[in-house]
């Protein structure tokens, strides 16, 4: 941490560009490490969300993937909720990747972060390339409590 800290010490304003050879950034290496402090001073010190720049998988992306709650609530406050609707280069969302991977703490976040009158079955959380949705990838790799709670989600949106 020191060694971040005295990185970044008199360059607030300056953007954190910088990606690795796999094409991340500071901010999702930080994310993808569950370095909640890390993500927040590089986020504070002018660190953007940008997205990967092949798979264009953001940091709330990695966040959701991994079931890094802490890390999803800072992404979401700083960068806006709208980024929950962000599909990578493969149309997939962050819903998506947290469904993929079995992360149910995840989905119930991003659910209660959402405006509830942004829920229906067109919503690009629900819809992806190909057709297939997040109850699809849920059922396919076998997470049947994520598979539940976004058929409940789905048949309330349904209701309104």
């Amino acid at each position: 941490m020191e060694i971040l800290d005295s990185f970044v010490t008199g360059t607030k304003g300056t953007c954190f560009h910088w990606m690795n050879d796999e094409g991340l950034t500071g901010l999702d290496i930080a994310v993808k490490s569950n370095n909640g402090r890390s993500a927040e001073l590089l986020i504070d010190y002018g660190a953007v969300a940008a997205p990967h720049k092949v798979t264009k998988n953001s940091a709330l992306h990695v966040a959701c993937f991994y079931g890094y709650l802490d890390l999803i609530q800072l992404l979401i406050d700083r960068f806006g909720i709208d980024q929950i609707y962000y599909p990578n280069a493969f149309q997939e969302t962050p819903l998506y990747f947290a469904s993929m991977n079995g992360q149910k703490k995840a989905i119930e976040k991003l659910f209660a972060l959402e405006d509830s009158n942004n829920l229906n079955n067109e919503s690009p959380r629900y819809q992806i390339l190909g057709g297939k949705s997040c109850v699809d990838v849920a059922t396919h790799v076998g997470h049947i409590n994520c598979y539940k709670i976004l058929k409940i989600k789905m048949k309330e949106a349904e209701l309104q």
